[in-house]
């Protein structure tokens, strides 16, 4: 079966069932679905090589403007967005690999005074615009409204619960069990997490469930204190450091390494440190696991493209979740060998 065959068969033009099929704002919805439910019941398959050439030529040849790319942010600034550095190494990848295969980011601000959901949608359909990013989002759970079926759409993280999209994350599991294991070698023992409630929440509770999963050794009777809190200050991470000692700490905040110091606690004199979200900032100065936030980024543009050139808008039936496992680095905030007993008493 051919384009032309299904075009015949439904009384429209050959252009206009090639433009439906790939999804072009163009053809109405319902148009868009005749053709995709006709294709399909008259065993229509799309030809492999064709596709591919099609691909490589688009990738070559010269375009005038690049495709746009919508980020829709709920935040009120690029400014607010990139308070956080993990968000901001994502956005630089994900606008490098963009610009790569011929696309270009533009943000949308919504909500708190800027554009409604409504006003959203009106002008990413009148501007033609295929591929919605969902920016990491302030609040934990957030709902999305949208004419999905109009959009191939990503997000990062887990901060966005509804719809359930296609998502590209750290492997917070592989994170917090390889810093374990590092420190592990390194002789400590009692090694602690500590993390702000909201932040667990924004990963779905991925750092406490690691962190469980991996923090007890069979035979090994040393403790693994947690302090899961929704007061993260320097004053309830320090009481929580005294009152259990742990050797170690693990956290995704380096605002940790900083309270312990200014607290008087010596690191890794008294306690050892690394920090989850590490990035080339700290590089000689702390221990600790990268993300790899940019590479996410670049695998979230990659996706997203994908989804729009083999003409795949909607919910997706199975969202995809893909994780990158990123890489460890050492530090001076580690020891070679733990805090003797002696040096944790200075904790008291």
């Amino acid at each position: 079966m051919t384009l032309q065959g299904i075009a015949d068969h439904l009384g429209l033009s050959r252009s206009g069932v090639s433009r439906a099929l790939r999804g072009h704002p163009s053809i109405g919805a319902l148009t868009r679905q005749r053709v995709r439910q006709a294709a399909e019941e008259l065993g229509y398959r799309p030809n492999p090589y064709v596709s591919a050439l099609m691909t490589h030529v688009k990738a070559r040849r010269a375009l005038p403007e690049h495709e746009v790319l919508a980020m829709v942010v709920f935040r009120s600034s690029r400014s607010e967005l990139f308070r956080y550095p993990f968000v901001e190494r994502l956005v630089h990848g994900l606008e490098e690999r963009a610009s790569e295969l011929g696309y270009r980011i533009e943000d949308f601000y919504v909500g708190r005074g800027r554009m409604s959901l409504r006003r959203l949608d009106s002008v990413l359909y009148n501007r033609n615009i295929r591929g919605v990013i969902i920016a990491p989002t302030p609040v934990v759970a957030s709902h999305l409204s949208l004419t999905f079926e109009r959009y191939a759409m990503v997000t990062a993280g887990y901060s966005l619960w509804r719809p359930d999209v296609s998502r590209v994350t750290a492997n917070y599991e592989h994170v917090v069990a390889t810093a374990l294991r590092e420190m592990r070698r390194l002789g400590y023992r009692k090694i602690g997490l500590a993390v702000h409630q909201q932040n667990d929440d924004r990963v779905d509770r991925r750092w406490s469930g690691g962190f469980l999963s991996h923090s007890r050794i069979p035979g090994d009777c040393a403790s693994s204190p947690m302090l899961i809190t929704p007061e993260w200050t320097q004053s309830t991470l320090l009481r929580w450091v005294r009152r259990e000692k742990p050797d170690a700490i693990i956290s995704p905040h380096i605002e940790t390494l900083e309270w312990l110091r200014a607290g008087g606690i010596e690191v890794p004199g008294s306690v050892g440190f690394a920090v989850l979200d590490w990035n080339e900032t700290l590089r000689g100065t702390c221990a600790g696991f990268d993300q790899c936030s940019n590479l996410m980024g670049r695998v979230l543009a990659s996706q997203l493209i994908t989804q729009i050139e083999r003409n795949e808008t909607g919910l997706p039936e199975r969202p995809l979740t893909t994780s990158v496992k990123g890489n460890w680095f050492d530090g001076p905030t580690l020891a070679k060998h733990a805090p003797t007993p002696s040096r944790l008493r200075a904790l008291a």
